[in-house]
């Protein structure tokens, strides 16, 4: 019997629910394109793999580890300070 005013949901929704959640765990990290790209885009895929493609990007594009280090670090800063109005 389903009780009044509760959702449930199946197995993928939950799935999908937790994948989008993980990456808004992490979203400050990187762009919001990489981020809706993630989310969204034809090739959606998990926090994990977000963040693999970041780092080879990164790595193609010649970004080294401490750059991309102090990258995150700023935008860390600018988020949990509300100045990115970016998303």
């Amino acid at each position: 019997m389903i009780e009044p005013g509760k959702t449930y949901l199946s197995a993928h929704e939950k799935a999908e629910e937790k994948r989008i959640r993980e990456i808004d765990e992490i979203a400050c990290l990187f762009d919001s394109e990489t981020v809706q790209a993630a989310k969204y885009g034809p090739n959606a895929c998990t926090a994990q793999e977000m963040a693999y493609r970041a780092a080879l990007e990164a790595n193609r594009r010649g970004i080294t580890a401490k750059e991309a280090e102090a990258r995150a670090a700023v935008k860390v800063l600018l988020y949990s300070t509300g100045r990115d109005r970016r998303r």
